[in-house]
């Protein structure tokens, strides 16, 4: 199976990242899925969106030795069945990534590193954090910045989070593996916590828990 990479986390959490290389038909055969999964599968329009609904089932059996049942919580995030443990899920490109938290809430996101990130930045980069992106790697600090915030986003599973505004990164350095703290500032409340993240094949993968 063309795994990438398994980030191994505290405790018993896990990251496992899938480079998307088989067909339709291969991953179907791989997953073999019961008769409601086969019946949500059938129910998606796109073939992207069928490979990936099969690679993150595939990817969850891979790190728990098992199936679980995926459902979504009343804020639209995906979660287990009839279980503890915490979820997170993201695609970009041909990659797909999932993210098991023993206990603490998670996000997960994978952004594929591309010029046009400069351009885009103004829409979720404050003032305060551009003034300390590198001179020489400007769209790899951009897409780290773009990637972290987008884990936020999907940890927080609420609406009304302004990426600009609610989100704040403190410098770091763009290296192809590292960390940086953030600020998440809320209805007059602010939480300060560490992000990670790591680049595999001109991709960037950021995770928290917390």
């Amino acid at each position: 199976m063309p795994f990438v990479d398994y980030i191994a986390l505290e405790g018993q959490s896990i990251i496992g990242i899938w480079k998307n290389e088989e067909s339709y038909e291969d991953l179907l055969l791989q997953l073999q899925p019961r008769e409601v999964l086969l019946e949500q599968l059938n129910n998606l329009r796109l073939l992207k969106r069928k490979k990936e609904y099969m690679i993150t089932r595939l990817l969850v059996r891979e790190l728990l030795g098992e199936d679980k049942m995926i459902v979504k919580n009343p804020a639209g995030k995906p979660d287990f069945e009839d279980s503890t443990l915490k979820l997170s899920i993201s695609h970009a490109d041909k990659y797909s990534g999932v993210f098991i938290s023993e206990s603490k809430e998670c996000g997960l996101d994978i952004e594929q590193i591309m010029p046009r990130i400069s351009r885009l930045s103004k829409k979720f980069v404050s003032e305060y954090e551009s003034l300390y992106v590198t001179i020489g790697k400007p769209v790899l600090h951009y897409t780290i910045m773009w990637c972290v915030k987008e884990a936020i986003y999907k940890w927080y599973a609420k609406r009304g989070l302004d990426f600009k505004q609610n989100m704040i990164i403190h410098p770091f350095k763009a290296e192809e593996e590292g960390q940086l703290y953030f600020e998440l500032v809320k209805s007059g409340e602010k939480k300060t916590n560490i992000a990670y993240f790591k680049v595999i094949d001109n991709h960037v993968v950021a995770w928290l828990a917390m």
